[in-house]
């Protein structure tokens, strides 16, 4: 029990922090389109006043998605210690559905987490000493908090996807055509560069810079923790999971 505790305050701290990240996105949003702006055009010349604007509003986006990214990969190493909880598959998933660049998908999918663990926590604790009850139900009826009820509405709108073969993969029968399924299950589209950097509100020239690093380090494909992308042709495409066109 004392191990449960703790991982379920491990798990409060890691919402309460992805629920600050959050209220700072709008304004990291208009850096990311100020630093867009500043881009278009001429490049900023060095020592410019455009270009210490450009690399101050380049700072903070990358400063903020930095953050956060670390919180990701903090909230992916704890999420397996919760299999004895909610169970190895529900972790495995929600391991795929946390993402350094969709702040309010990986917000809501924690908050989930943390609602699931506190049901069983809470059926757990009302069969002690007695006969155990079924999970996340107790003698006096279904164990079932609030956070749980508001967490299941909003994933409601994301259901499990499944559906028919597509060109890129599976399509879920609840998506429009657009969106598919990829090797991990999960679904999204690949997008342009500039669709993918307004959606994240990372910089296009971050976007580039980066795959640039990646030309050479010597790797196909992004780096671990960065943004999905392919090259069909002389064209790249972003893969853009479908919880951030939520956001």
């Amino acid at each position: 029990m004392l191990g449960e505790a703790n991982l379920l305050r491990e798990l409060e701290q890691l919402v309460e922090r992805a629920r600050e990240f959050e209220s700072q996105l709008e304004g990291i949003r208009a850096h990311a389109a100020r630093r867009e702006a500043l881009e278009s055009g001429s490049w900023p010349e060095p020592g410019s006043e455009r270009c210490t604007e450009w690399k101050a509003a380049g700072e903070a986006v990358d400063e903020f998605y930095a953050g956060f990214g670390a919180l990701v990969e903090q909230a992916k190493m704890l999420v397996p210690k919760l299999a004895p909880l909610i169970g190895k598959a529900e972790c495995e998933a929600a391991q795929r559905r946390l993402h350094h660049s969709a702040v309010v998908s990986t917000r809501q999918e924690l908050e989930h987490l943390l609602a699931r663990a506190r049901e069983f926590h809470a059926s757990e604790s009302a069969s002690r000493g007695a006969k155990r009850a079924p999970r996340g139900r107790s003698g006096h009826g279904e164990v079932r908090s609030a956070d749980l009820e508001a967490a299941e509405g909003a994933r409601k709108a994301s259901p499990a996807p499944r559906g028919e073969e597509g060109p890129l993969g599976k399509r879920p029968d609840w998506a429009p055509r657009a969106w598919f399924v990829d090797e991990q299950g999960i679904p999204g589209r690949w997008v342009t560069a500039k669709e993918f950097a307004r959606m994240a509100g990372i910089g296009v020239q971050t976007l580039a810079n980066w795959r640039w690093q990646d030309r050479r380090a010597g790797r196909e494909e992004a780096e671990p923790g960065k943004p999905r992308y392919r090259y069909f042709g002389s064209a790249v495409r972003y893969w853009l999971p479908a919880e951030m066109e939520d956001e």
